[in-house]
């Protein structure tokens, strides 16, 4: 199979391997070496040439390259290792750094190892590299720096702690200024999304998304910039609208200076300008009667709202009696708000069903009906026999229709 490369990453090919070629001996390249370019017979856990890792692209990163070789046992058990230390909150990949496998063994060999150990970082398979990375036994580790130079370089199976301390102290003395690839591409995925959400003006739900994004970005990475430019971006047009506020109280517009606050303290949750919304908000609720006024009406379609919205919720999980009840509570305490008509008229269809309506008054009868039975039983437990059979009678008389007369008839026909 055609050999792929990874290309040698620094600025100016010609001077690293010119210094490359001096600095080499017995032991093969050193620390403050450029990093070579990788030669592979193929790349696994890569879907196309196009993610084949390259030193030149990962610039930026901080790269650690793990070798083992198919001839000296030992270096593939600590594969499951390195895959671990790949995902590490602190030196992983959130932080910048990417790791690639490198071994002589053919794909045959391979796949079952890295299937085993659930490996899913590059692996580079028939690959003579170790050899110009002058690791003798084919096994070790090398980290390369964000400018491509070899900063830690060390062989033997032992080697993973002191891989690992090095590569923590590369990311603090040269930490990553590129996001790793695979949380880039994540990123990039964020930013469609939060372009939708900011057109729908769900900014609550923006603002969540770009902190979960600027988690992933690498300190220094233009990505990271970007959404901090979203974000600011959001809060600014939360205040261009808060500017709006005292052109409307100076023209005694106070329905929609109120609501305006309230569409912004609704939008704009959790930033800057939803907290100063608030607070005025409250403050000329207190001082103001005129614009306290305007409150109350949009305090009374709120109130409105959510007991219609909950209605709705009863009646989509069929719990009829919660549903009737808070339809007539937001026709009778909210008459001239905007959901008391749309509750009405879904108390409307409600009473023309049959079904439903035996099923609301059974739930309007319960709790005079349980009480009334209870009264009942107690009497019949007490031997008054009489005074039970007039509860029970007056039961079937008020509430003919119900599930509880129905309990009545078992009772009286009980009776001694």
């Amino acid at each position: 199979m055609r050999k792929m490369l990874i290309l040698a990453a620094g600025v100016g090919l010609l001077a690293p391997w010119a210094a490359l070629a001096q600095n080499r001996d017995d032991e093969g390249l050193q620390v403050g070496d450029y990093a070579p370019s990788i030669e592979a017979e193929e790349w696994l856990n890569v879907v196309s040439e196009d993610e084949i890792p390259s030193l030149t692209e990962l610039r930026g990163n901080v790269v650690i390259l793990f070798f083992w070789v198919s001839w000296s046992s030992g270096g593939e058990a600590l594969l499951p290792y390195v895959n671990i230390l790949s995902y590490n909150d602190s030196v992983g990949r959130a932080g910048g750094v990417f790791t690639i496998g490198v071994t002589d063994a053919s794909r045959r060999s391979t796949q079952p190892l890295i299937d085993d150990a659930k490996i899913f970082f590059p692996v580079a398979i028939g690959s003579n590299a170790a050899e110009d990375y002058g690791l003798e036994d084919g096994v070790g580790f090398v980290v390369i720096g964000p400018d491509g130079r070899i900063v830690y370089k060390g062989g033997g199976r032992g080697d993973l702690n002191a891989a690992q301390n090095a590569l923590e102290r590369a990311i603090q003395e040269s930490p990553p200024f590129k996001t790793h690839p695979d949380e880039a591409k994540l990123c990039y995925r964020d930013l469609v999304k939060l372009r939708k959400l900011i057109k729908a003006a769900e900014y609550p739900r923006a603002r969540k998304l770009c902190f979960e994004a600027l988690n992933r970005a690498v300190l220094g990475d233009r990505l990271k910039s970007e959404f901090v430019e979203i974000n600011d971006l959001i809060e600014r047009m939360g205040y261009d609208r808060l500017a709006r506020f005292e052109p409307l109280m100076e023209a005694r517009k106070y329905d929609e200076a109120a609501e305006l606050l309230r569409d912004i303290v609704k939008r704009f949750r959790g930033f800057d300008c939803y907290m100063d919304a608030k607070q005025l908000y409250e403050d000329h609720r207190e001082d103001d009667e005129r614009f306290k006024q305007a409150a109350e009406r949009f305090d009374d379609e709120d109130a409105a709202a959510r007991l219609y919205l909950e209605a709705r919720e009863n009646l989509i999980s069929r719990r009829f009696g919660e549903c009737f009840d808070k339809l007539t509570k937001t026709v009778t305490d909210y008459p001239k708000t905007e959901a008391a008509q749309y509750a009405d008229a879904m108390l409307a269809r409600l009473k023309k069903n049959k079904s439903v309506q035996a099923i609301v008054r059974d739930h309007e009868a319960s709790a005079q009906c349980r009480l009334m039975l209870a009264q009942a039983r107690n009497l019949i437990g007490d031997g008054r026999y009489k005074e039970a059979d007039a509860i029970l009678r007056k039961l079937l008389r008020d509430f003919p229709d119900t599930v509880w007369a129905k309990e009545a008839k078992e009772e009286l026909k009980n009776l001694p």
